[in-house]
């Protein structure tokens, strides 16, 4: 399992990084027991529109994942983490 943080495209660089981080930390801090072995990242820059396709998926498919709602932009979504194996975004670009 690794843990997939699917980034809004529409940001900057540096956006993404703090967006990243932001659903990282909250993902870690409602999951104290996950089960996360091999401790890996994958980060995915993915568009707006992806992005919540995405979380329509992971829904449908009862898997848990976490938003980040960025307040200085209107709360928008920015991204979303997800510890999941290595089938459910393989077909998404990493970033």
């Amino acid at each position: 399992m690794k843990l997939y943080v699917l980034i809004r495209n529409d940001l900057s660089d540096s956006q993404m990084a703090v967006q990243a981080g932001h659903v990282v930390a909250k993902y870690a801090a409602k999951n104290h027991q996950i089960n996360w072995d091999k401790q890996i990242f994958v980060y995915i820059k993915i568009t707006k529109y992806k992005l919540y396709k995405c979380m329509l998926k992971l829904t449908l498919d009862s898997k848990y994942f976490e938003i980040f709602r960025e307040p200085d932009i209107g709360n928008k979504i920015t991204a979303i983490a997800c510890l999941c194996d290595d089938d459910t975004f393989k077909r998404y670009k990493l970033f």
